[in-house]
């Protein structure tokens, strides 16, 4: 029997000591590699460790469609807000070094924090790692602004003036990304640091991660990765998803010998410790569970806590536009999983839950099949009438993401300028779910596209009645309204 290590506390990590488990790699494998190539996934890293070592490291695809770039375990993925449990190890540190107070107010650490709401007293650092600060999201990150220097965080937070929480601080989980830039600001003004320098030098490289950063510029050429969206075939993002101000809730660049390394070391509290990361106390009070959304799902300091028809796990996912990624960590076991692709759409929860069942040698799922590219073959061999002949076929098989993935090929339309068959499809699914605010929405913006903003407006108002706090209605009719 290996080693048993029990952190004791409420929600402790019990690691217990099993047989080795064969992880069968070659049908593991055979498996990414058929449902890459049937979601026309551009590129994918995925790992699995095990006691210490890496028992699967496969790459596949690219990392540059156009230029057919294979990835290799070097290149650097955008893993969105797989950066936030990198976060929650920075605030730790500061933690067990007396130098923050997670149930102090942020505001201690950030006196220009205020928002037109006398509850933010509320808005402690513990509550802002598990997300129920009722602190609010992001609404546009705005990539497409360029926004690099060392005030961009504390220009955000002094931002939040005039806005209001969610709810009452400690009451309900609501995932907020920019409570977890307060926490990088919270950081930097704490250390003294940039933020961006001083998880480099406390985080990732006594973690052992040579090229990982949370500075999308500081990553050479060679080593980056493009992303991918689109709902029915991959198309280049328009803007990298990096913005300096969001830096702690999702830049983080992490390659796929980097990710095997970050899982090894998280994937055994001892090995934490081991690294000057965390004393093994302050590992067992950054996974204690704070708040359950359900039995099934719960929320630690900057990790989730979700149990699975395989064991319960410590994960995070992360989605931005062009990049998924994942990370989990079983609690009973020493054993870790992770995977980074390039495309936005892949159907990431069913890769996952392969690679997961895979790491604890459990039979694989089925390989997905893309609903959009079946949605688009339907459409060009046969038209509208076949193509929703299709959407029929598939939910009445229970498939209740087919219609997200008709609208999405209706926005890949849009993106090869076919605005008049974009609207058509969008009419048409409206007319099969009437007063439907986002379909309503989507005939509002496919409008706009053909040029005919009065319609445009009409239909946008008419989305906003449906839903008054739909923010994509509001952004489209303020741009009207504008005369843009």
């Amino acid at each position: 029997m290996k080693k048993l290590l029990k952190l004791a506390c409420a929600g402790s990590f019990l690691l217990a000591g099993t047989n080795a488990l064969a992880v069968d790699a070659p049908a593991l494998d055979a498996w990414l590699k058929e449902t890459v190539a049937k979601n026309q996934i551009v590129g994918l890293t995925a790992v699995i460790v095990e006691d210490g070592k890496t028992v699967f490291q496969k790459t596949y695809g690219y990392t540059d469609l156009e230029a057919q770039t294979p990835v290799t375990g070097q290149h650097l993925f955008h893993v969105a807000s797989v950066s936030k449990p990198m976060v929650a190890v920075g605030i730790m540190q500061l933690y067990e070094a007396g130098r923050v107070d997670l149930d102090a107010p942020v505001a201690t650490y950030l006196p220009y924090f205020t928002m037109d709401d006398a509850r933010t007293d509320g808005v402690t650092v513990r509550r802002l790692l598990a997300h129920i600060s009722g602190m609010p999201d992001v609404q546009d990150f705005g990539f497409d602004v360029a926004e690099n220097d060392d005030g961009a965080l504390e220009r955000w937070v002094r931002e939040q003036a005039g806005k209001k929480l969610l709810t009452d601080p400690g009451t309900e989980h609501s995932y907020s990304n920019i409570g977890f830039d307060m926490l990088g600001d919270v950081i930097a003004k704490v250390s003294g640091m940039s933020f961006e320098d001083y998880m480099i030098s406390h985080v990732l490289r006594p973690l052992g991660l040579k090229y990982a950063t949370y500075t999308y510029p500081d990553v050479p050429q060679a080593k980056r990765v493009k992303g991918y969206t689109g709902a029915s075939k991959p198309y280049l993002i328009e803007h990298y998803p990096y913005r300096r101000r969001h830096a702690p809730s999702g830049t983080l660049q992490l390659s796929g010998d980097e990710l095997a390394r970050l899982l090894t070391v998280f994937s055994n509290p001892e090995r934490v410790v081991a690294t000057g990361l965390l004393k093994a106390d302050t590992v067992t009070e950054m996974w204690t569970v704070l708040y359950k959304s359900s039995e099934k799902r719960q929320h630690t300091h900057g990790w989730s806590q979700h149990v699975t028809d395989t064991g319960t796990v410590i994960r995070h996912g992360g989605w931005d536009t062009g990049f998924r990624a994942e990370i989990g960590l079983y609690r009973d076991r020493d054993v870790g999983y992770g995977l980074m692709t390039n495309r936005e759409l892949a159907p990431i929860n069913t890769i996952t839950d392969a690679i997961r069942r895979a790491s604890v040698d459990e039979e694989l799922p089925p390989v997905p099949e893309n609903a959009g590219i079946k949605a688009r073959a339907a459409y060009e061999s046969g038209g509208l009438p076949a193509m929703l002949a299709f959407l029929q076929e598939r939910m009445a098989a229970g498939d209740g993401g087919a219609g997200y993935a008709v609208y999405g090929f209706g926005e890949d339309l849009t993106r090869e300028g076919r605005h008049d068959e974009a609207l058509a499809l969008a009419r048409a699914m409206l007319g099969a779910v009437p007063n439907h605010p986002l379909l309503t929405y989507r005939v509002a913006q496919t409008l706009y596209n053909t040029g005919d903003k009065a319609a445009a407006l009409a239909m946008a108002q008419e989305a906003l009645k449906l839903n008054p706090g739909q923010s994509e209605a509001s952004d489209l009719l303020a741009k009207i309204e504008a005369g843009e």
